[in-house]
């Protein structure tokens, strides 16, 4: 046993700092980014060595002081048997890269392995809307359900949730800023937020809001991003950019993305 755990400390003691920080993923996601980064490292110390594509089969997989230990075996090119690789990787950053005989396979990269990162899986987003917090959460979703189209789907005296009655996936939350699911750094009215609201037509937009009395901040305008649009605001100070897209000047259509281009 003594034997068998200073084979590992020897196999382990060839140390390579890479980096410091990445994104966290769950266990499942941490030992495929672990899978992945080890291929990508490999592959960047020794073509000769091993396939890209390997079989990439997970022997061993444990945590070590936060650091992931994979043992994984591998086709060589030179001879086409099996050949285990022992690669450790701490955060998404390989550490260490040493063959079955405890040899360090950094020693032969052919380029730096200072920037072998794995992304972290992105979450799925299913649903997003923005949070007005307010001391006055009735009167704040009035506001907009009387001027906006809003409709009410979740009603009580501190949380009201509302969504567009003619688009579903147009929701605006309405929020006691001091209740108790908040954090305490975070209890205050909202401030310094603005709702972009795109709509069919502007320049009868404006009209609507004008005759309704809402305040007008920035007069109906068109600019040359791409945007024919004015300003008013809720009664918290929110401010509500309503906006009809159009086709951009020269100078900032490079800016576009070309599937989104206002047209």
């Amino acid at each position: 046993m003594q034997s068998k755990t200073n084979s590992k400390m020897r196999i382990l003691g060839l140390t390579l700092a890479l980096g410091l920080n990445a994104p966290a993923t769950s266990f499942a996601n941490q030992e495929q980014a672990s899978v992945t980064a080890c291929r990508t490292a490999i592959s960047a110390a020794d073509n000769g060595i091993v396939n890209k594509s390997a079989e990439g089969i997970s022997l061993k997989f444990k945590s070590m002081r936060g650091a992931t230990i994979k043992k994984i075996t591998f086709i060589s090119k030179a001879n086409n048997q099996r050949k285990t690789i022992v690669c450790k990787v701490r955060r998404g950053h390989v550490q260490e890269l040493v063959d079955g005989n405890g040899t360090s396979l950094l020693n032969s990269a052919k380029a730096p392995l200072t920037k072998v990162k794995v992304k972290a899986e992105t979450m799925n987003i299913t649903q997003y809307n923005p949070v007005i917090q307010t001391e006055d959460v009735r009167g704040t979703a009035d506001f907009y359900t009387s001027n906006f189209g809003f409709i009410s789907k979740y009603d009580s005296d501190w949380y009201i949730h509302l969504q567009s009655e003619k688009h579903k996936d147009v929701n605006l939350a309405i929020l006691r800023f001091d209740h108790e699911t908040v954090p305490k750094v975070a209890r205050v009215p909202t401030s310094g937020l603005i709702l972009n609201f795109e709509v069919a037509d502007a320049k009868s937009e404006y009209s609507k809001a004008v005759s309704n009395d809402l305040p007008i901040l920035l007069t109906l305008r068109d600019e040359p991003w791409g945007q024919r649009h004015f300003i008013t605001a809720d009664p918290n100070g929110v401010l509500i950019d309503i906006i009809r897209p159009i086709p951009p000047s020269a100078e900032f259509l490079k800016n576009y993305s070309p599937d989104v281009v206002p047209q």
